[in-house]
């Protein structure tokens, strides 16, 4: 994840475009045939809400709702 420390200040770190990447790629490797670890899938689906949210409040909706 590039030389920003560790993974997790990388993953604060990362812009909207770099989770899309990441995404897929990792939808990539689950075509192929790879397993994804529990860590990849549960951060997956956090990029996905981190992605979504900002539409969901614009439309007034939130995922506390």
């Amino acid at each position: 994840m590039g030389n920003c420390g560790t993974w997790k200040v990388c993953v604060l770190k990362m812009k909207t475009y770099d989770k899309l990447e990441w995404l897929h790629v990792q939808i990539q490797e689950l075509q192929n045939g790879n397993e994804l670890t529990e860590f990849d899938l549960a951060l997956m689906l956090q990029f996905v809400e981190d992605i979504r949210e900002p539409y969901l409040i614009d439309l007034g909706e939130t995922k506390n709702e």
